[in-house]
């Protein structure tokens, strides 16, 4: 006997699971499974799309332009917040409050243009600062004359713990330079404090 495993795309047609080649057109194995002999039965294929369920044709469709790179979003912008902990009695930035800051700010004819906003938590620091291999920081101390990883240590704990990545996509580059400003602008202000329960 002989078997593959891996990763196929796959979709329902009643009892039966099909597999299909890489594009997700071509029929490559079909499987028949048995039904729970009993009202209300269940069967493996239950917990697949159905073939010709919509959703899946158009989360197909999606994926076909990821893989043939024909992107929906394209990078305008992006910003790194070195400092992402608040200071007492400030909130954490939320997309929604600096998606409606950097419409606010755009120019009256782009209010209604498509953009989306992306922010990612990141801690900046190596996990293990003595451990980076190929990468290994090394500090010379003129002192003894000795070069060494391990004061790292040290002058990491003085790195900011969380940085934020703020990016701002849109369907086209037409209107990129706006909208870099207006979210440079957006991060930029005073943000009113939040109350919190302590």
């Amino acid at each position: 006997p002989q078997a593959a495993y891996g990763y196929w795309r796959c979709a329902a047609e009643g009892n039966d699971v099909i597999l299909f080649d890489e594009s997700g057109r071509r029929e490559v194995a079909r499987f028949s499974f048995p039904r729970q002999n009993k009202e209300g039965g269940l069967c493996i294929a239950d917990f697949f799309r159905d073939v010709d369920d919509p959703e899946r044709k158009a989360l197909g469709q999606e994926w076909r332009h990821i893989l043939d790179r024909r992107l929906k979003w394209r990078m305008s912008h992006e910003v790194v917040l070195d400092l992402f902990e608040p200071r007492r009695g400030f909130g954490f930035m939320k997309v929604e409050e600096v998606e409606q800051r950097v419409r606010e700010l755009l120019p009256p004819a782009l209010r209604d243009f498509p953009f989306k906003i992306d922010m990612a938590q990141q801690d900046p620091r190596p996990l293990n600062p003595i451990g980076m291999q190929d990468r290994q920081i090394y500090v010379y101390d003129a002192a003894t004359r000795q070069v060494s990883a391990e004061p790292l240590m040290e002058l990491l704990k003085y790195l900011p713990g969380k940085v934020a990545q703020c990016r701002i996509f849109a369907t086209t580059h037409e209107h990129d330079q706006v909208l870099a400003e207006a979210l440079n602008q957006a991060l930029g202000e005073e943000r009113s404090a939040h109350p919190t329960n302590l």
